[in-house]
């Protein structure tokens, strides 16, 4: 079975992201995966916000910067939504340390 699935880039204007996640979910589109980008947006909430705002789509959190999040704290986040919103909800995290943006974050100077 195909599916199909759409993105929002967290460098989007968040409040485009509702409007966005309507017309998905109207179209029929299957899942809308956000994520968060150091200093841009937060994934949790635009997460929360869709999950919320939407009857029938999946919505992804994708890439959560791994530097940023307390793993407790994001696994109680998580579990949260996962409670809320049972069928609807799907995770993931990366980190990449080596990046020249992450490595303050990580506690490593600068290249």
């Amino acid at each position: 079975m195909t599916r199909i699935g759409a993105i929002f880039l967290p460098t989007w204007a968040p409040e485009a992201l509702l409007p966005l996640a309507h017309a998905a979910d109207e179209a029929g589109v299957d899942e809308l995966w956000v994520w968060e980008d150091c200093f841009k947006q937060s994934g949790v909430a635009a997460a929360s916000a869709c999950l919320a705002a939407t009857a029938r789509m999946t919505i992804g959190l994708g890439l959560m910067p791994a530097p940023l999040r307390n793993v407790a704290l994001t696994a109680m986040e998580i579990a949260t939504l996962e409670r809320m919103f049972p069928a609807a909800s799907g995770q993931g995290s990366a980190t990449a340390c080596s990046r020249g943006w992450s490595r303050p974050v990580c506690g490593r100077p600068p290249r």
